[in-house]
């Protein structure tokens, strides 16, 4: 297999296995799990694991302060405020519609982006882009609010919060850490992350419950060491072998496999608005990623796709 193939292929895996991430989530909250306790297990699962995956590739430690940054900032928002608030949210969404919403972190990150990262801002395609994937994002909520369930749009609300969490995690990252990101700084991220989660345990689930059957412990094991451990090391590498603008073109996979598995295992089914609303995402992503390719091209001294038309 070549390597754009086997490129290919590792997204396209990535994507489905980021997507059934989703559908784990559900499944062990339907079971009873308290979510705050669950994202404490994930995040202490997780944090060794990614230690190892560090050691065993020899990865060099990053500085010190890239570290320090990585615990306060990826630990408040990237792992920490993002998992709380999608956990919380999925007890009253399908995981594919919050597959969908998380999907649209990037509409955020552009947004704040402009803000605190002048040279990533975007043109008059990107600002299409925003719009549309904005206007999707509406439409995703719109079946709860007509049905009038305060529950289930609270869900919705919360996992577009875990959405922009992240969002702002990730430019805050790239505005004050000096390198990218690595398996060392991911590993203290989940371990400042379960710091985060620990007093939401303490204060709002007296009573914590984490289920203990053979179908959850393989969901964790499968949300733990394949869709996070495995993931994460599968788009580092995707980082190095195609760079970050095809590498983050799994945004468009993930809910894709989020929506199709959550029919075909958990029976889950969405509005045909719903639907709708995905493809705007979709088209928001797209255009902003073309809008980023164009003008990363023009930047590095290369004419854009639209000029070498022109000419």
């Amino acid at each position: 297999m070549n390597s754009d193939r086997l490129s290919f292929a590792l997204l396209i895996g990535l994507g489905v296995v980021w997507g059934s991430a989703f559908i784990a989530i559900r499944y062990i909250l339907d079971e009873g799990a308290s979510p705050f306790l669950f994202v404490l297990v994930r995040m202490l699962a997780s944090a060794p694991l990614m230690a190892l995956v560090a050691l065993v590739a020899r990865e060099p430690l990053p500085a010190k302060r890239d570290l320090v940054v990585s615990a306060v900032l990826g630990g408040a928002f990237v792992m920490g405020g993002y998992q709380v608030m999608l956990f919380w949210g999925e007890q009253f969404t399908s995981g594919g519609i919050a597959g969908v919403l998380v999907a649209a972190s990037p509409l955020f990150t552009a947004v704040l982006s402009w803000f605190f990262l002048r040279h990533e801002s975007f043109g008059r395609v990107g600002a299409l882009g925003l719009a549309a994937g904005f206007v999707g994002v509406a439409l995703l909520f719109e079946p709860e609010i007509a049905a009038g369930g305060s529950f289930s749009t609270l869900g919705l609300l919360s996992v577009l919060a875990a959405a922009l969490a992240f969002a702002v995690g990730s430019v805050l990252l790239r505005k004050w850490r000096t390198g990218g990101e690595t398996s060392w700084g991911a590993s203290v991220e989940f371990a400042a992350g379960a710091v985060f989660a620990l007093p939401f345990v303490i204060v709002f689930e007296p009573h914590p419950y984490f289920p203990v059957g053979s179908g959850t412990l393989i969901a964790t094991f499968y949300l733990v060491g394949v869709a996070g451990v495995l993931g994460f090391a599968v788009y580092f590498a995707l980082h190095r072998r195609t760079g970050p603008s095809r590498a983050n073109l799994v945004s468009f996979i993930s809910p894709i496999s989020a929506l199709g598995l959550g029919v075909l295992i958990l029976g889950e089914q969405y509005a045909v608005i719903q639907l709708g609303g995905f493809a705007l995402i979709a088209l928001g992503l797209f255009l902003l990623q073309r809008d980023w390719a164009r003008r990363a091209t023009t930047a590095s001294g290369r004419p854009s796709p639209d000029r070498a038309e022109r000419e």
